[in-house]
This record gives C-alpha cells, sequence and structure tokens, in this order.
C-alpha cells in the first residue's frame, strides 16, 4: 500500500519512498520543452517545490526514477543531461550572514560539486562567472529558484512584528 506523502517536497523522496504520486510529468515535459523561462506564483502548498525538484531531477538525468511514468518514454536522459544550480532560498543562513553572503556561500557550496573554483569579488561576478563556466564546459545550465519569496517575507513579517505600522 503507497504511502500518502504529506509535506514531502522532494521528488526523490518520495519516489524511493514508495510515497503515492499524481503523474504530473506530462505536464512539467511540456513546460521543458515549448518555454524558455518560467515564474511559478501559485498559493502556499501548491506544489511548487515538487515541481522544481522534478525538474532538477529530470535535468540531472536520475532515469531510474522515472520508471512507469508518463515522461520516461517522452525525455532522452542523456542528451537532456545538464548541470543545475538550484536555489533553494529558504534553506539559506540570510538572517544571520545576509543575502549577499548567504547567496555567495551557496554558490560556492553548487561550484565545488562540479569542480568549480570562484574566485570573483561581488555576488554578481561570482554568479555570472560561475554560469559562464557552466556553460563554457557543459553547454546549457539550468537554474531553479525555489522558494524565492522566502527573504522577503521573512524581512516583511519580522518588521511588522517589531513595529506593526512601519513601512518595511
Amino acid at each position: 500500500m503507497l504511502k500518502y506523502p504529506i509535506g514531502i517536497q522532494d521528488f526523490r523522496t518520495l519516489r524511493e519512498g514508495g510515497y503515492a504520486y499524481v503523474d504530473k510529468t506530462e505536464h512539467i515535459h511540456r513546460l521543458l520543452t515549448t518555454g524558455k523561462y518560467y515564474f511559478f506564483s501559485r498559493p502556499r502548498r501548491f506544489g511548487k517545490s515538487l515541481t522544481v525538484a522534478t525538474m532538477n531531477e529530470l535535468y540531472s538525468g536520475s532515469r531510474e526514477l522515472f520508471d512507469g511514468l508518463w515522461v520516461q518514454d517522452h525525455w532522452d536522459f542523456e542528451a537532456m543531461r545538464r548541470p543545475v544550480l538550484w536555489l533553494k532560498l529558504a534553506r539559506l543562513d540570510y538572517r544571520e550572514k545576509g543575502l549577499s553572503k548567504a547567496l555567495l556561500d551557496e554558490l560556492h557550496r553548487i561550484a565545488r560539486t562540479y569542480d568549480l573554483t570562484l574566485t570573483e569579488g561581488t555576488l554578481k561576478e561570482t554568479f555570472d562567472g560561475m554560469l559562464r563556466r557552466l556553460a563554457n564546459q557543459h553547454g546549457r545550465v539550468v537554474l531553479l529558484v525555489d522558494e524565492y519569496d522566502s527573504p522577503s517575507s521573512t524581512t516583511s513579517m519580522t518588521c511588522r512584528r517589531r513595529r506593526p505600522t512601519a513601512k518595511c
């Protein structure tokens, strides 16, 4: 019997853990093959993180996770394999470090997974340098940003708690 995936936002965990999954890979495939950039602005708990996690596994070439799903026979797992920069902003330590420093640290962490050493100074230079090096080595690069609103919503809530009438 399949388990209900309450609170699970990671596609790999869901598939390897024997959880129920409603196959949305045909829709995800359509998104990935018919457009260039997408911005998902849906309500909380709507499945955005699971969708992004699914995209990550597709571009990472994790064929075994898609056994029995629609996309298994419609995705070329080797040809579509790309370096993936997956920024999960809710997991960054931006409250302690500040957003720029937390993002820089995350870019350096991701760079290590691709055996890159980043030497640029600013966040913009580092991000640009990383994208250019990965593109030069591998061709296209996939950028996934999840919980993009986390730093701003957290800052806004913190500000309102301190001064309910303040404009933050």
